[in-house]
């Protein structure tokens, strides 16, 4: 970008992720992997920021739309206002346990694994850090409409990334991986471009996520009906 000045992260040798360098340096970003698409770029000042940080919070996937000042964004467009520039389906380039928040909004449905990608943001964060996440529901023909899509969300796909946190009475495998996060939260949002669709839908999402039975009630019977526009959870690693 023109007017930017772009530092590539450099490592001699791996240090691994979360380690202390020979001299004395916390290492907060991860080598980069052999054989990956494209080298992580931190823009210069981040390296240094990221070690004073007392609150680090990431951005994923937000385009030139930070919503907090004081994030660190990644995105693998080099746009205005990005802090690191990285294939984030190569990996977060942030170091084991050095996040306390990670932030997303319609980003994980365009990742290529998204198991790998929960690994990796649970990876990162650190104890008792948090994971917000909006995403689309899988019934909203806007979102199904979008042929960049590569996943679609449910009530229930969350609960495959946690062991022992499920506030839904369907059971689902718990095999697929060893990620237990905590589900802290999970909504169903209701909206539309339409401004009076808009408020009443608003009702309705009040009513429809007051208990977690009406929210699978509504998802199994009705969801395709009037459809939620998307899903907003927030995730705890322990």
């Amino acid at each position: 970008m023109p007017g930017t000045r772009l530092v590539a992260f450099q490592g001699a040798a791996p240090l691994g992720h979360g380690t202390v360098s020979a001299t004395g340096e916390k290492q907060l970003c991860c080598s980069f992997q052999e054989g990956s698409n494209m080298r992580p770029v931190f823009k210069e000042g981040i390296k240094e920021r990221l070690a004073t940080l007392s609150f680090v919070r990431v951005e994923l996937g937000c385009g030139p739309n930070r919503e907090f000042e004081d994030s660190v964004t990644l995105d693998c467009v080099d746009l205005a206002g990005i802090d690191i520039v990285a294939d984030l389906d190569d990996g977060i380039p942030l170091g084991d346990s050095s996040v306390d928040e990670v932030r997303s909004s319609h980003f994980l449905e365009h990742v290529a694994d998204l198991a790998t990608f929960m690994g990796e943001t649970y990876r990162v964060l650190k104890s008792g850090g948090r994971a917000v996440h909006v995403v689309p529901h899988f019934g909203n023909p806007y979102f199904y409409s979008d042929y960049t899509h590569r996943a679609f969300f449910g009530l229930y796909t969350f609960h495959y990334f946690s062991q022992t946190s499920r506030p839904f009475k369907r059971e689902v495998p718990s095999y697929y991986n060893e990620l237990d996060f905590t589900i802290d939260s999970i909504r169903l949002v209701f909206k539309s471009p339409f401004p009076w669709r808009n408020k009443l839908r608003k009702y309705l999402e009040a009513v429809v996520n007051y208990r977690p039975w009406m929210q699978e009630f509504y998802e199994e019977n009705l969801g395709y009906i009037i459809p939620p526009y998307e899903i907003r959870v927030e995730l705890l690693k322990p």
